[in-house]
């Protein structure tokens, strides 16, 4: 039997969680780069509340079985729309961390140079520069500037006009580090944390190729019970009222 039962928003997830494996063993040949994907969600209701209204008339035609399949497009829909948002969150993410550790770097070598500068000239001890440079990536880098603000601070008398440090530097850069190990602590937290947002997006891109093979299905349903006639019952699935493109007479798609 055709649904077209509303769930709830966990309801994405739950089908992502449920279609997933099979999207992950399609060849990757047969993976299509995905489209709109709430927009296909809508069709695909669209498309099924109309195949529901004549179910007795397509089970006339096709067995039940394959008639209560058409089901799991809605299915895929929903876990369409959660890869696809989940993949551009990942995105937006990995740009953010970027350009926030590129910035902290940036920040980094200034602030040893003017240590290293400072060590020199035995304004600051050495020993204390040599030990903030010890660590090592970008959690230790933030660390660093927090540490190096700090040592700054400490001899803040003895630096006064000797270094082109300005109190809003000590300050921005001292926040810049503190943010820095929060965000990438936070990361590390995530429960998906070795998920890339190239990994997410082919995840997504695979799910869509499944929910493209479900909706020729209900398509070809479609034309069983409309002919010609099907686009206005079963939508392509990027269809837009009253602007999307229609299908060749006689051929689902």
């Amino acid at each position: 039997m055709v649904t077209t039962t509303q769930p709830d928003p966990a309801g994405q997830e739950a089908a992502f969680n449920d279609v997933s494996p099979r999207a992950a063993a399609l060849a990757p040949a047969l993976v299509r780069r995905r489209g709109d994907v709430q927009l296909a969600l809508d069709n695909v209701n669209t498309g099924l509340a109309a195949l529901e209204s004549r179910s007795a008339d397509l089970l006339a035609k096709w067995p039940a079985a394959r008639v209560d399949a058409l089901a799991g497009a809605r299915e895929l829909a929903l876990a369409a729309v959660f890869a696809s948002s989940r993949a551009n969150q990942l995105d937006v993410r990995e740009k953010d961390l970027t350009a926030l550790i590129s910035q902290m770097y940036a920040a980094r070598d200034k602030t040893f140079a003017v240590m290293d500068m400072c060590a020199t000239w035995e304004l600051i001890p050495a020993e204390r520069v040599g030990k903030i440079r010890e660590g090592k990536g970008a959690i230790d880098g933030g660390q660093d500037l927090v540490d190096g603000m700090a040592l700054l601070r400490e001899y803040g008398a003895a630096l006064q006009g000797k270094t082109p440090l300005t109190p809003a530097f000590l300050t921005d850069t001292e926040a810049l580090g503190n943010r820095v190990v929060q965000e990438l602590k936070k990361e590390g937290g995530r429960k998906d944390v070795n998920l890339t947002a190239k990994d997410a997006a082919d995840l997504a891109n695979r799910i869509w190729t499944l929910l493209c093979d479900a909706h020729s299905e209900l398509r070809k349903a479609g034309f069983e019970l409309w002919g010609d006639a099907l686009d206005d019952h079963v939508p392509l699935l990027q269809s837009r009222v009253g602007g999307g493109r229609r299908a060749a007479p006689g051929k689902p798609s």
